[in-house]
């Protein structure tokens, strides 16, 4: 009886062991999913100022950042990424000087609205809308930024695609000429060519293209052109999606498994 009841014993404790063992968070996560072990949580850090410039102008800044916070080794590389950003391209001299008429109103501006698109497995997608006036027009702007949560690096085109450079960019100005060529079919004609497939529109579509000017989105790669490039100042910025499921077999990341936030 003795034997019996410490072999039943025994095997309940080899059974709470293996149910202890599946129930464990892998310490890393393979491609294209998310480790709990490995979360990562928003915030926002707005920043609300006014300076004056060199040229004594007032500019009222109205600025939304992302802050992460979680397990991930290059959380802090991101965060010093936009810390760097807010320093230098908000509030540099060089940059506060663009607004160079004085005005004694106080009412020029400058804002932007970063936020989290989505996490695709190890990888972090950023968005931002912004706008500006010193004086005439005023001047949106889109930003887009792709991180490695693991280092923190800023990924490239290179980084996402897994074909060579050459076939990725005609990937992207065709699937931009076909968008733009339905556009101008619907009757938006905002365009300062004709044809997105003539030798005019596929010369600036080209010329015009920073290849970091992209994110990702749950169901996107979306590529974006500034204010001016494609066509007049009251036609704004210009922003193009491609369908993850049309080019997700020309990429080096798994999309099967996207976290929204």
């Amino acid at each position: 009886m003795l034997r019996n009841s410490r072999g039943l014993f025994l095997v309940a404790l080899l059974l709470i062991a293996i149910a202890m063992g599946c129930s464990s968070t892998p310490s890393s996560s393979s491609p294209g999913e998310i480790s709990n072990n490995f979360n990562v949580a928003i915030e926002q850090r707005a920043v609300e100022k006014s300076i004056a410039n060199s040229y004594n102008a007032t500019i009222d800044y109205d600025l939304n950042f992302v802050r992460l916070t979680g397990t991930y080794k290059g959380i802090d590389a991101i965060n010093n990424y936009y810390d760097l950003k807010e320093k230098t391209n908000f509030f540099g001299k060089e940059y506060n000087d663009y607004f160079n008429i004085p005005n004694s109103q106080n009412n020029f501006y400058l804002k932007a609205d970063y936020r989290v698109e989505v996490q695709v497995g190890d990888i972090l997608s950023i968005s931002g809308d912004g706008n500006s006036w010193a004086g005439g027009v005023s001047n949106p702007t889109l930003y887009g930024d792709v991180f490695d949560l693991n280092t923190g690096e800023k990924l490239t085109l290179a980084d996402v695609f897994n074909i060579r450079t050459d076939e990725y960019l005609n990937l992207i100005y065709g699937e931009v000429a076909k968008s733009i060529n339905k556009e101008k079919a619907e009757g938006n004609n905002r365009y300062t060519f004709d044809d997105a497939y003539s030798k005019d529109g596929q010369a600036t579509i080209k010329k015009e293209f920073k290849p970091e000017n992209f994110y990702l989105t749950d169901k996107s790669l979306v590529i974006f052109y500034p204010k001016y490039s494609l066509g007049a100042g009251a036609a704004g910025t210009f922003k193009f999606e491609i369908p993850l499921d049309l080019i997700k077999d020309k990429l080096k990341i798994a999309t099967s498994k996207r976290r929204l936030f």
